[in-house]
């Protein structure tokens, strides 16, 4: 008797890892499609990505504008971001 369930269990597990496997692929490919919140990973355009490269654009483009307007004589700091915030707005 034992055997004979057991055998029986044993046949409705591998019946079901197929299904399982199935439902699962199905569920997360309809979780990605409806879910704009789930980031594409190759989508070189994606948020996160954008915010990286106009950040770098940001700090390199700052820097060298920074040390360029330094050399300018007797100025300061202060006159130096100021001419930078003016000349972005």
């Amino acid at each position: 008797m034992h055997v004979t369930v057991f055998s029986k269990c044993l046949r409705i597990v591998h019946f079901n890892i197929p299904l399982v496997v199935t439902l699962s692929a199905v569920l997360g490919a309809k979780l990605h499609s409806n879910n704009p919140d789930i980031d594409d990973l190759s989508d070189p355009n994606r948020p996160t990505k954008l915010a990286e490269r106009f950040s770098e654009l940001h700090d390199n483009e700052w820097t060298n504008a920074f040390e360029i307007l330094r050399k300018i004589p007797g100025s300061n700091v202060e006159e130096t971001v100021k001419r930078l915030l003016q000349s972005a707005w």
